[in-house]
């Protein structure tokens, strides 16, 4: 079950399913985590060819729907651990921002009006070492920031069209490379 929301993110109380919410349109609020490394490289993962939207893209390191009566932060680290098998704490997390995005897909038979909550974790990683779960990821691979910058000023097919997420995180990430 998912929580539904205003367009502004403002829970309104009712709570559907997930194919209920896609079905009729209703906003909702996932979680996107960007991991980057010390060598400035950003993990993403591609999607599962099985996937309903975006199947076999190259996507954000890890996201997923915030559970009905589930923090954000509860969500970005359930998700972690989930989808790359990598174990965070909440301590981790720097909060970038929140991004409305409204798509259309499968001709209007999946309509994700969708509140990105954005965060970003710095880690050391090895992606042979993660664990992949069978059905929602199929690859990972590091990609430096300037590269994803290459990719996203082009509109690389081969990328989730995140576009304006990626254009704020390359401008934010591009002034604070350095780690601490």
């Amino acid at each position: 079950m998912i929580d539904v929301c205003t367009p502004d993110g403002r829970l309104t109380g009712t709570r559907k399913s997930k194919s209920a919410v896609h079905r009729d349109g209703d906003w909702h609020i996932s979680v996107h985590v960007w991991l980057l490394t010390p060598e400035n490289q950003l993990l993403l993962q591609r999607r599962a060819d099985e996937k309903e939207n975006y199947p076999g893209l190259w996507d954000v390191s890890v996201a997923g729907h915030i559970s009905a009566g589930e923090t954000a932060m509860e969500a970005a680290v359930r998700e972690a651990n989930e989808e790359i098998g990598i174990e965070l704490g909440p301590d981790g997390f720097d909060f970038l921002w929140r991004i409305p995005e409204a798509v259309v897909l499968r001709g209007g038979r999946y309509r994700d009006n969708e509140i990105h909550d954005i965060y970003l974790v710095r880690k050391a990683l090895d992606p042979a070492a993660l664990v992949l779960q069978p059905g929602e990821v199929a690859a990972v691979r590091l990609v430096e920031v300037q590269e994803l910058a290459r990719m996203a000023a082009r509109m690389d097919r081969s990328l989730v069209p995140h576009w304006l997420e990626y254009e704020a995180l390359i401008t934010r990430l591009s002034g604070t490379l350095d780690w601490p």
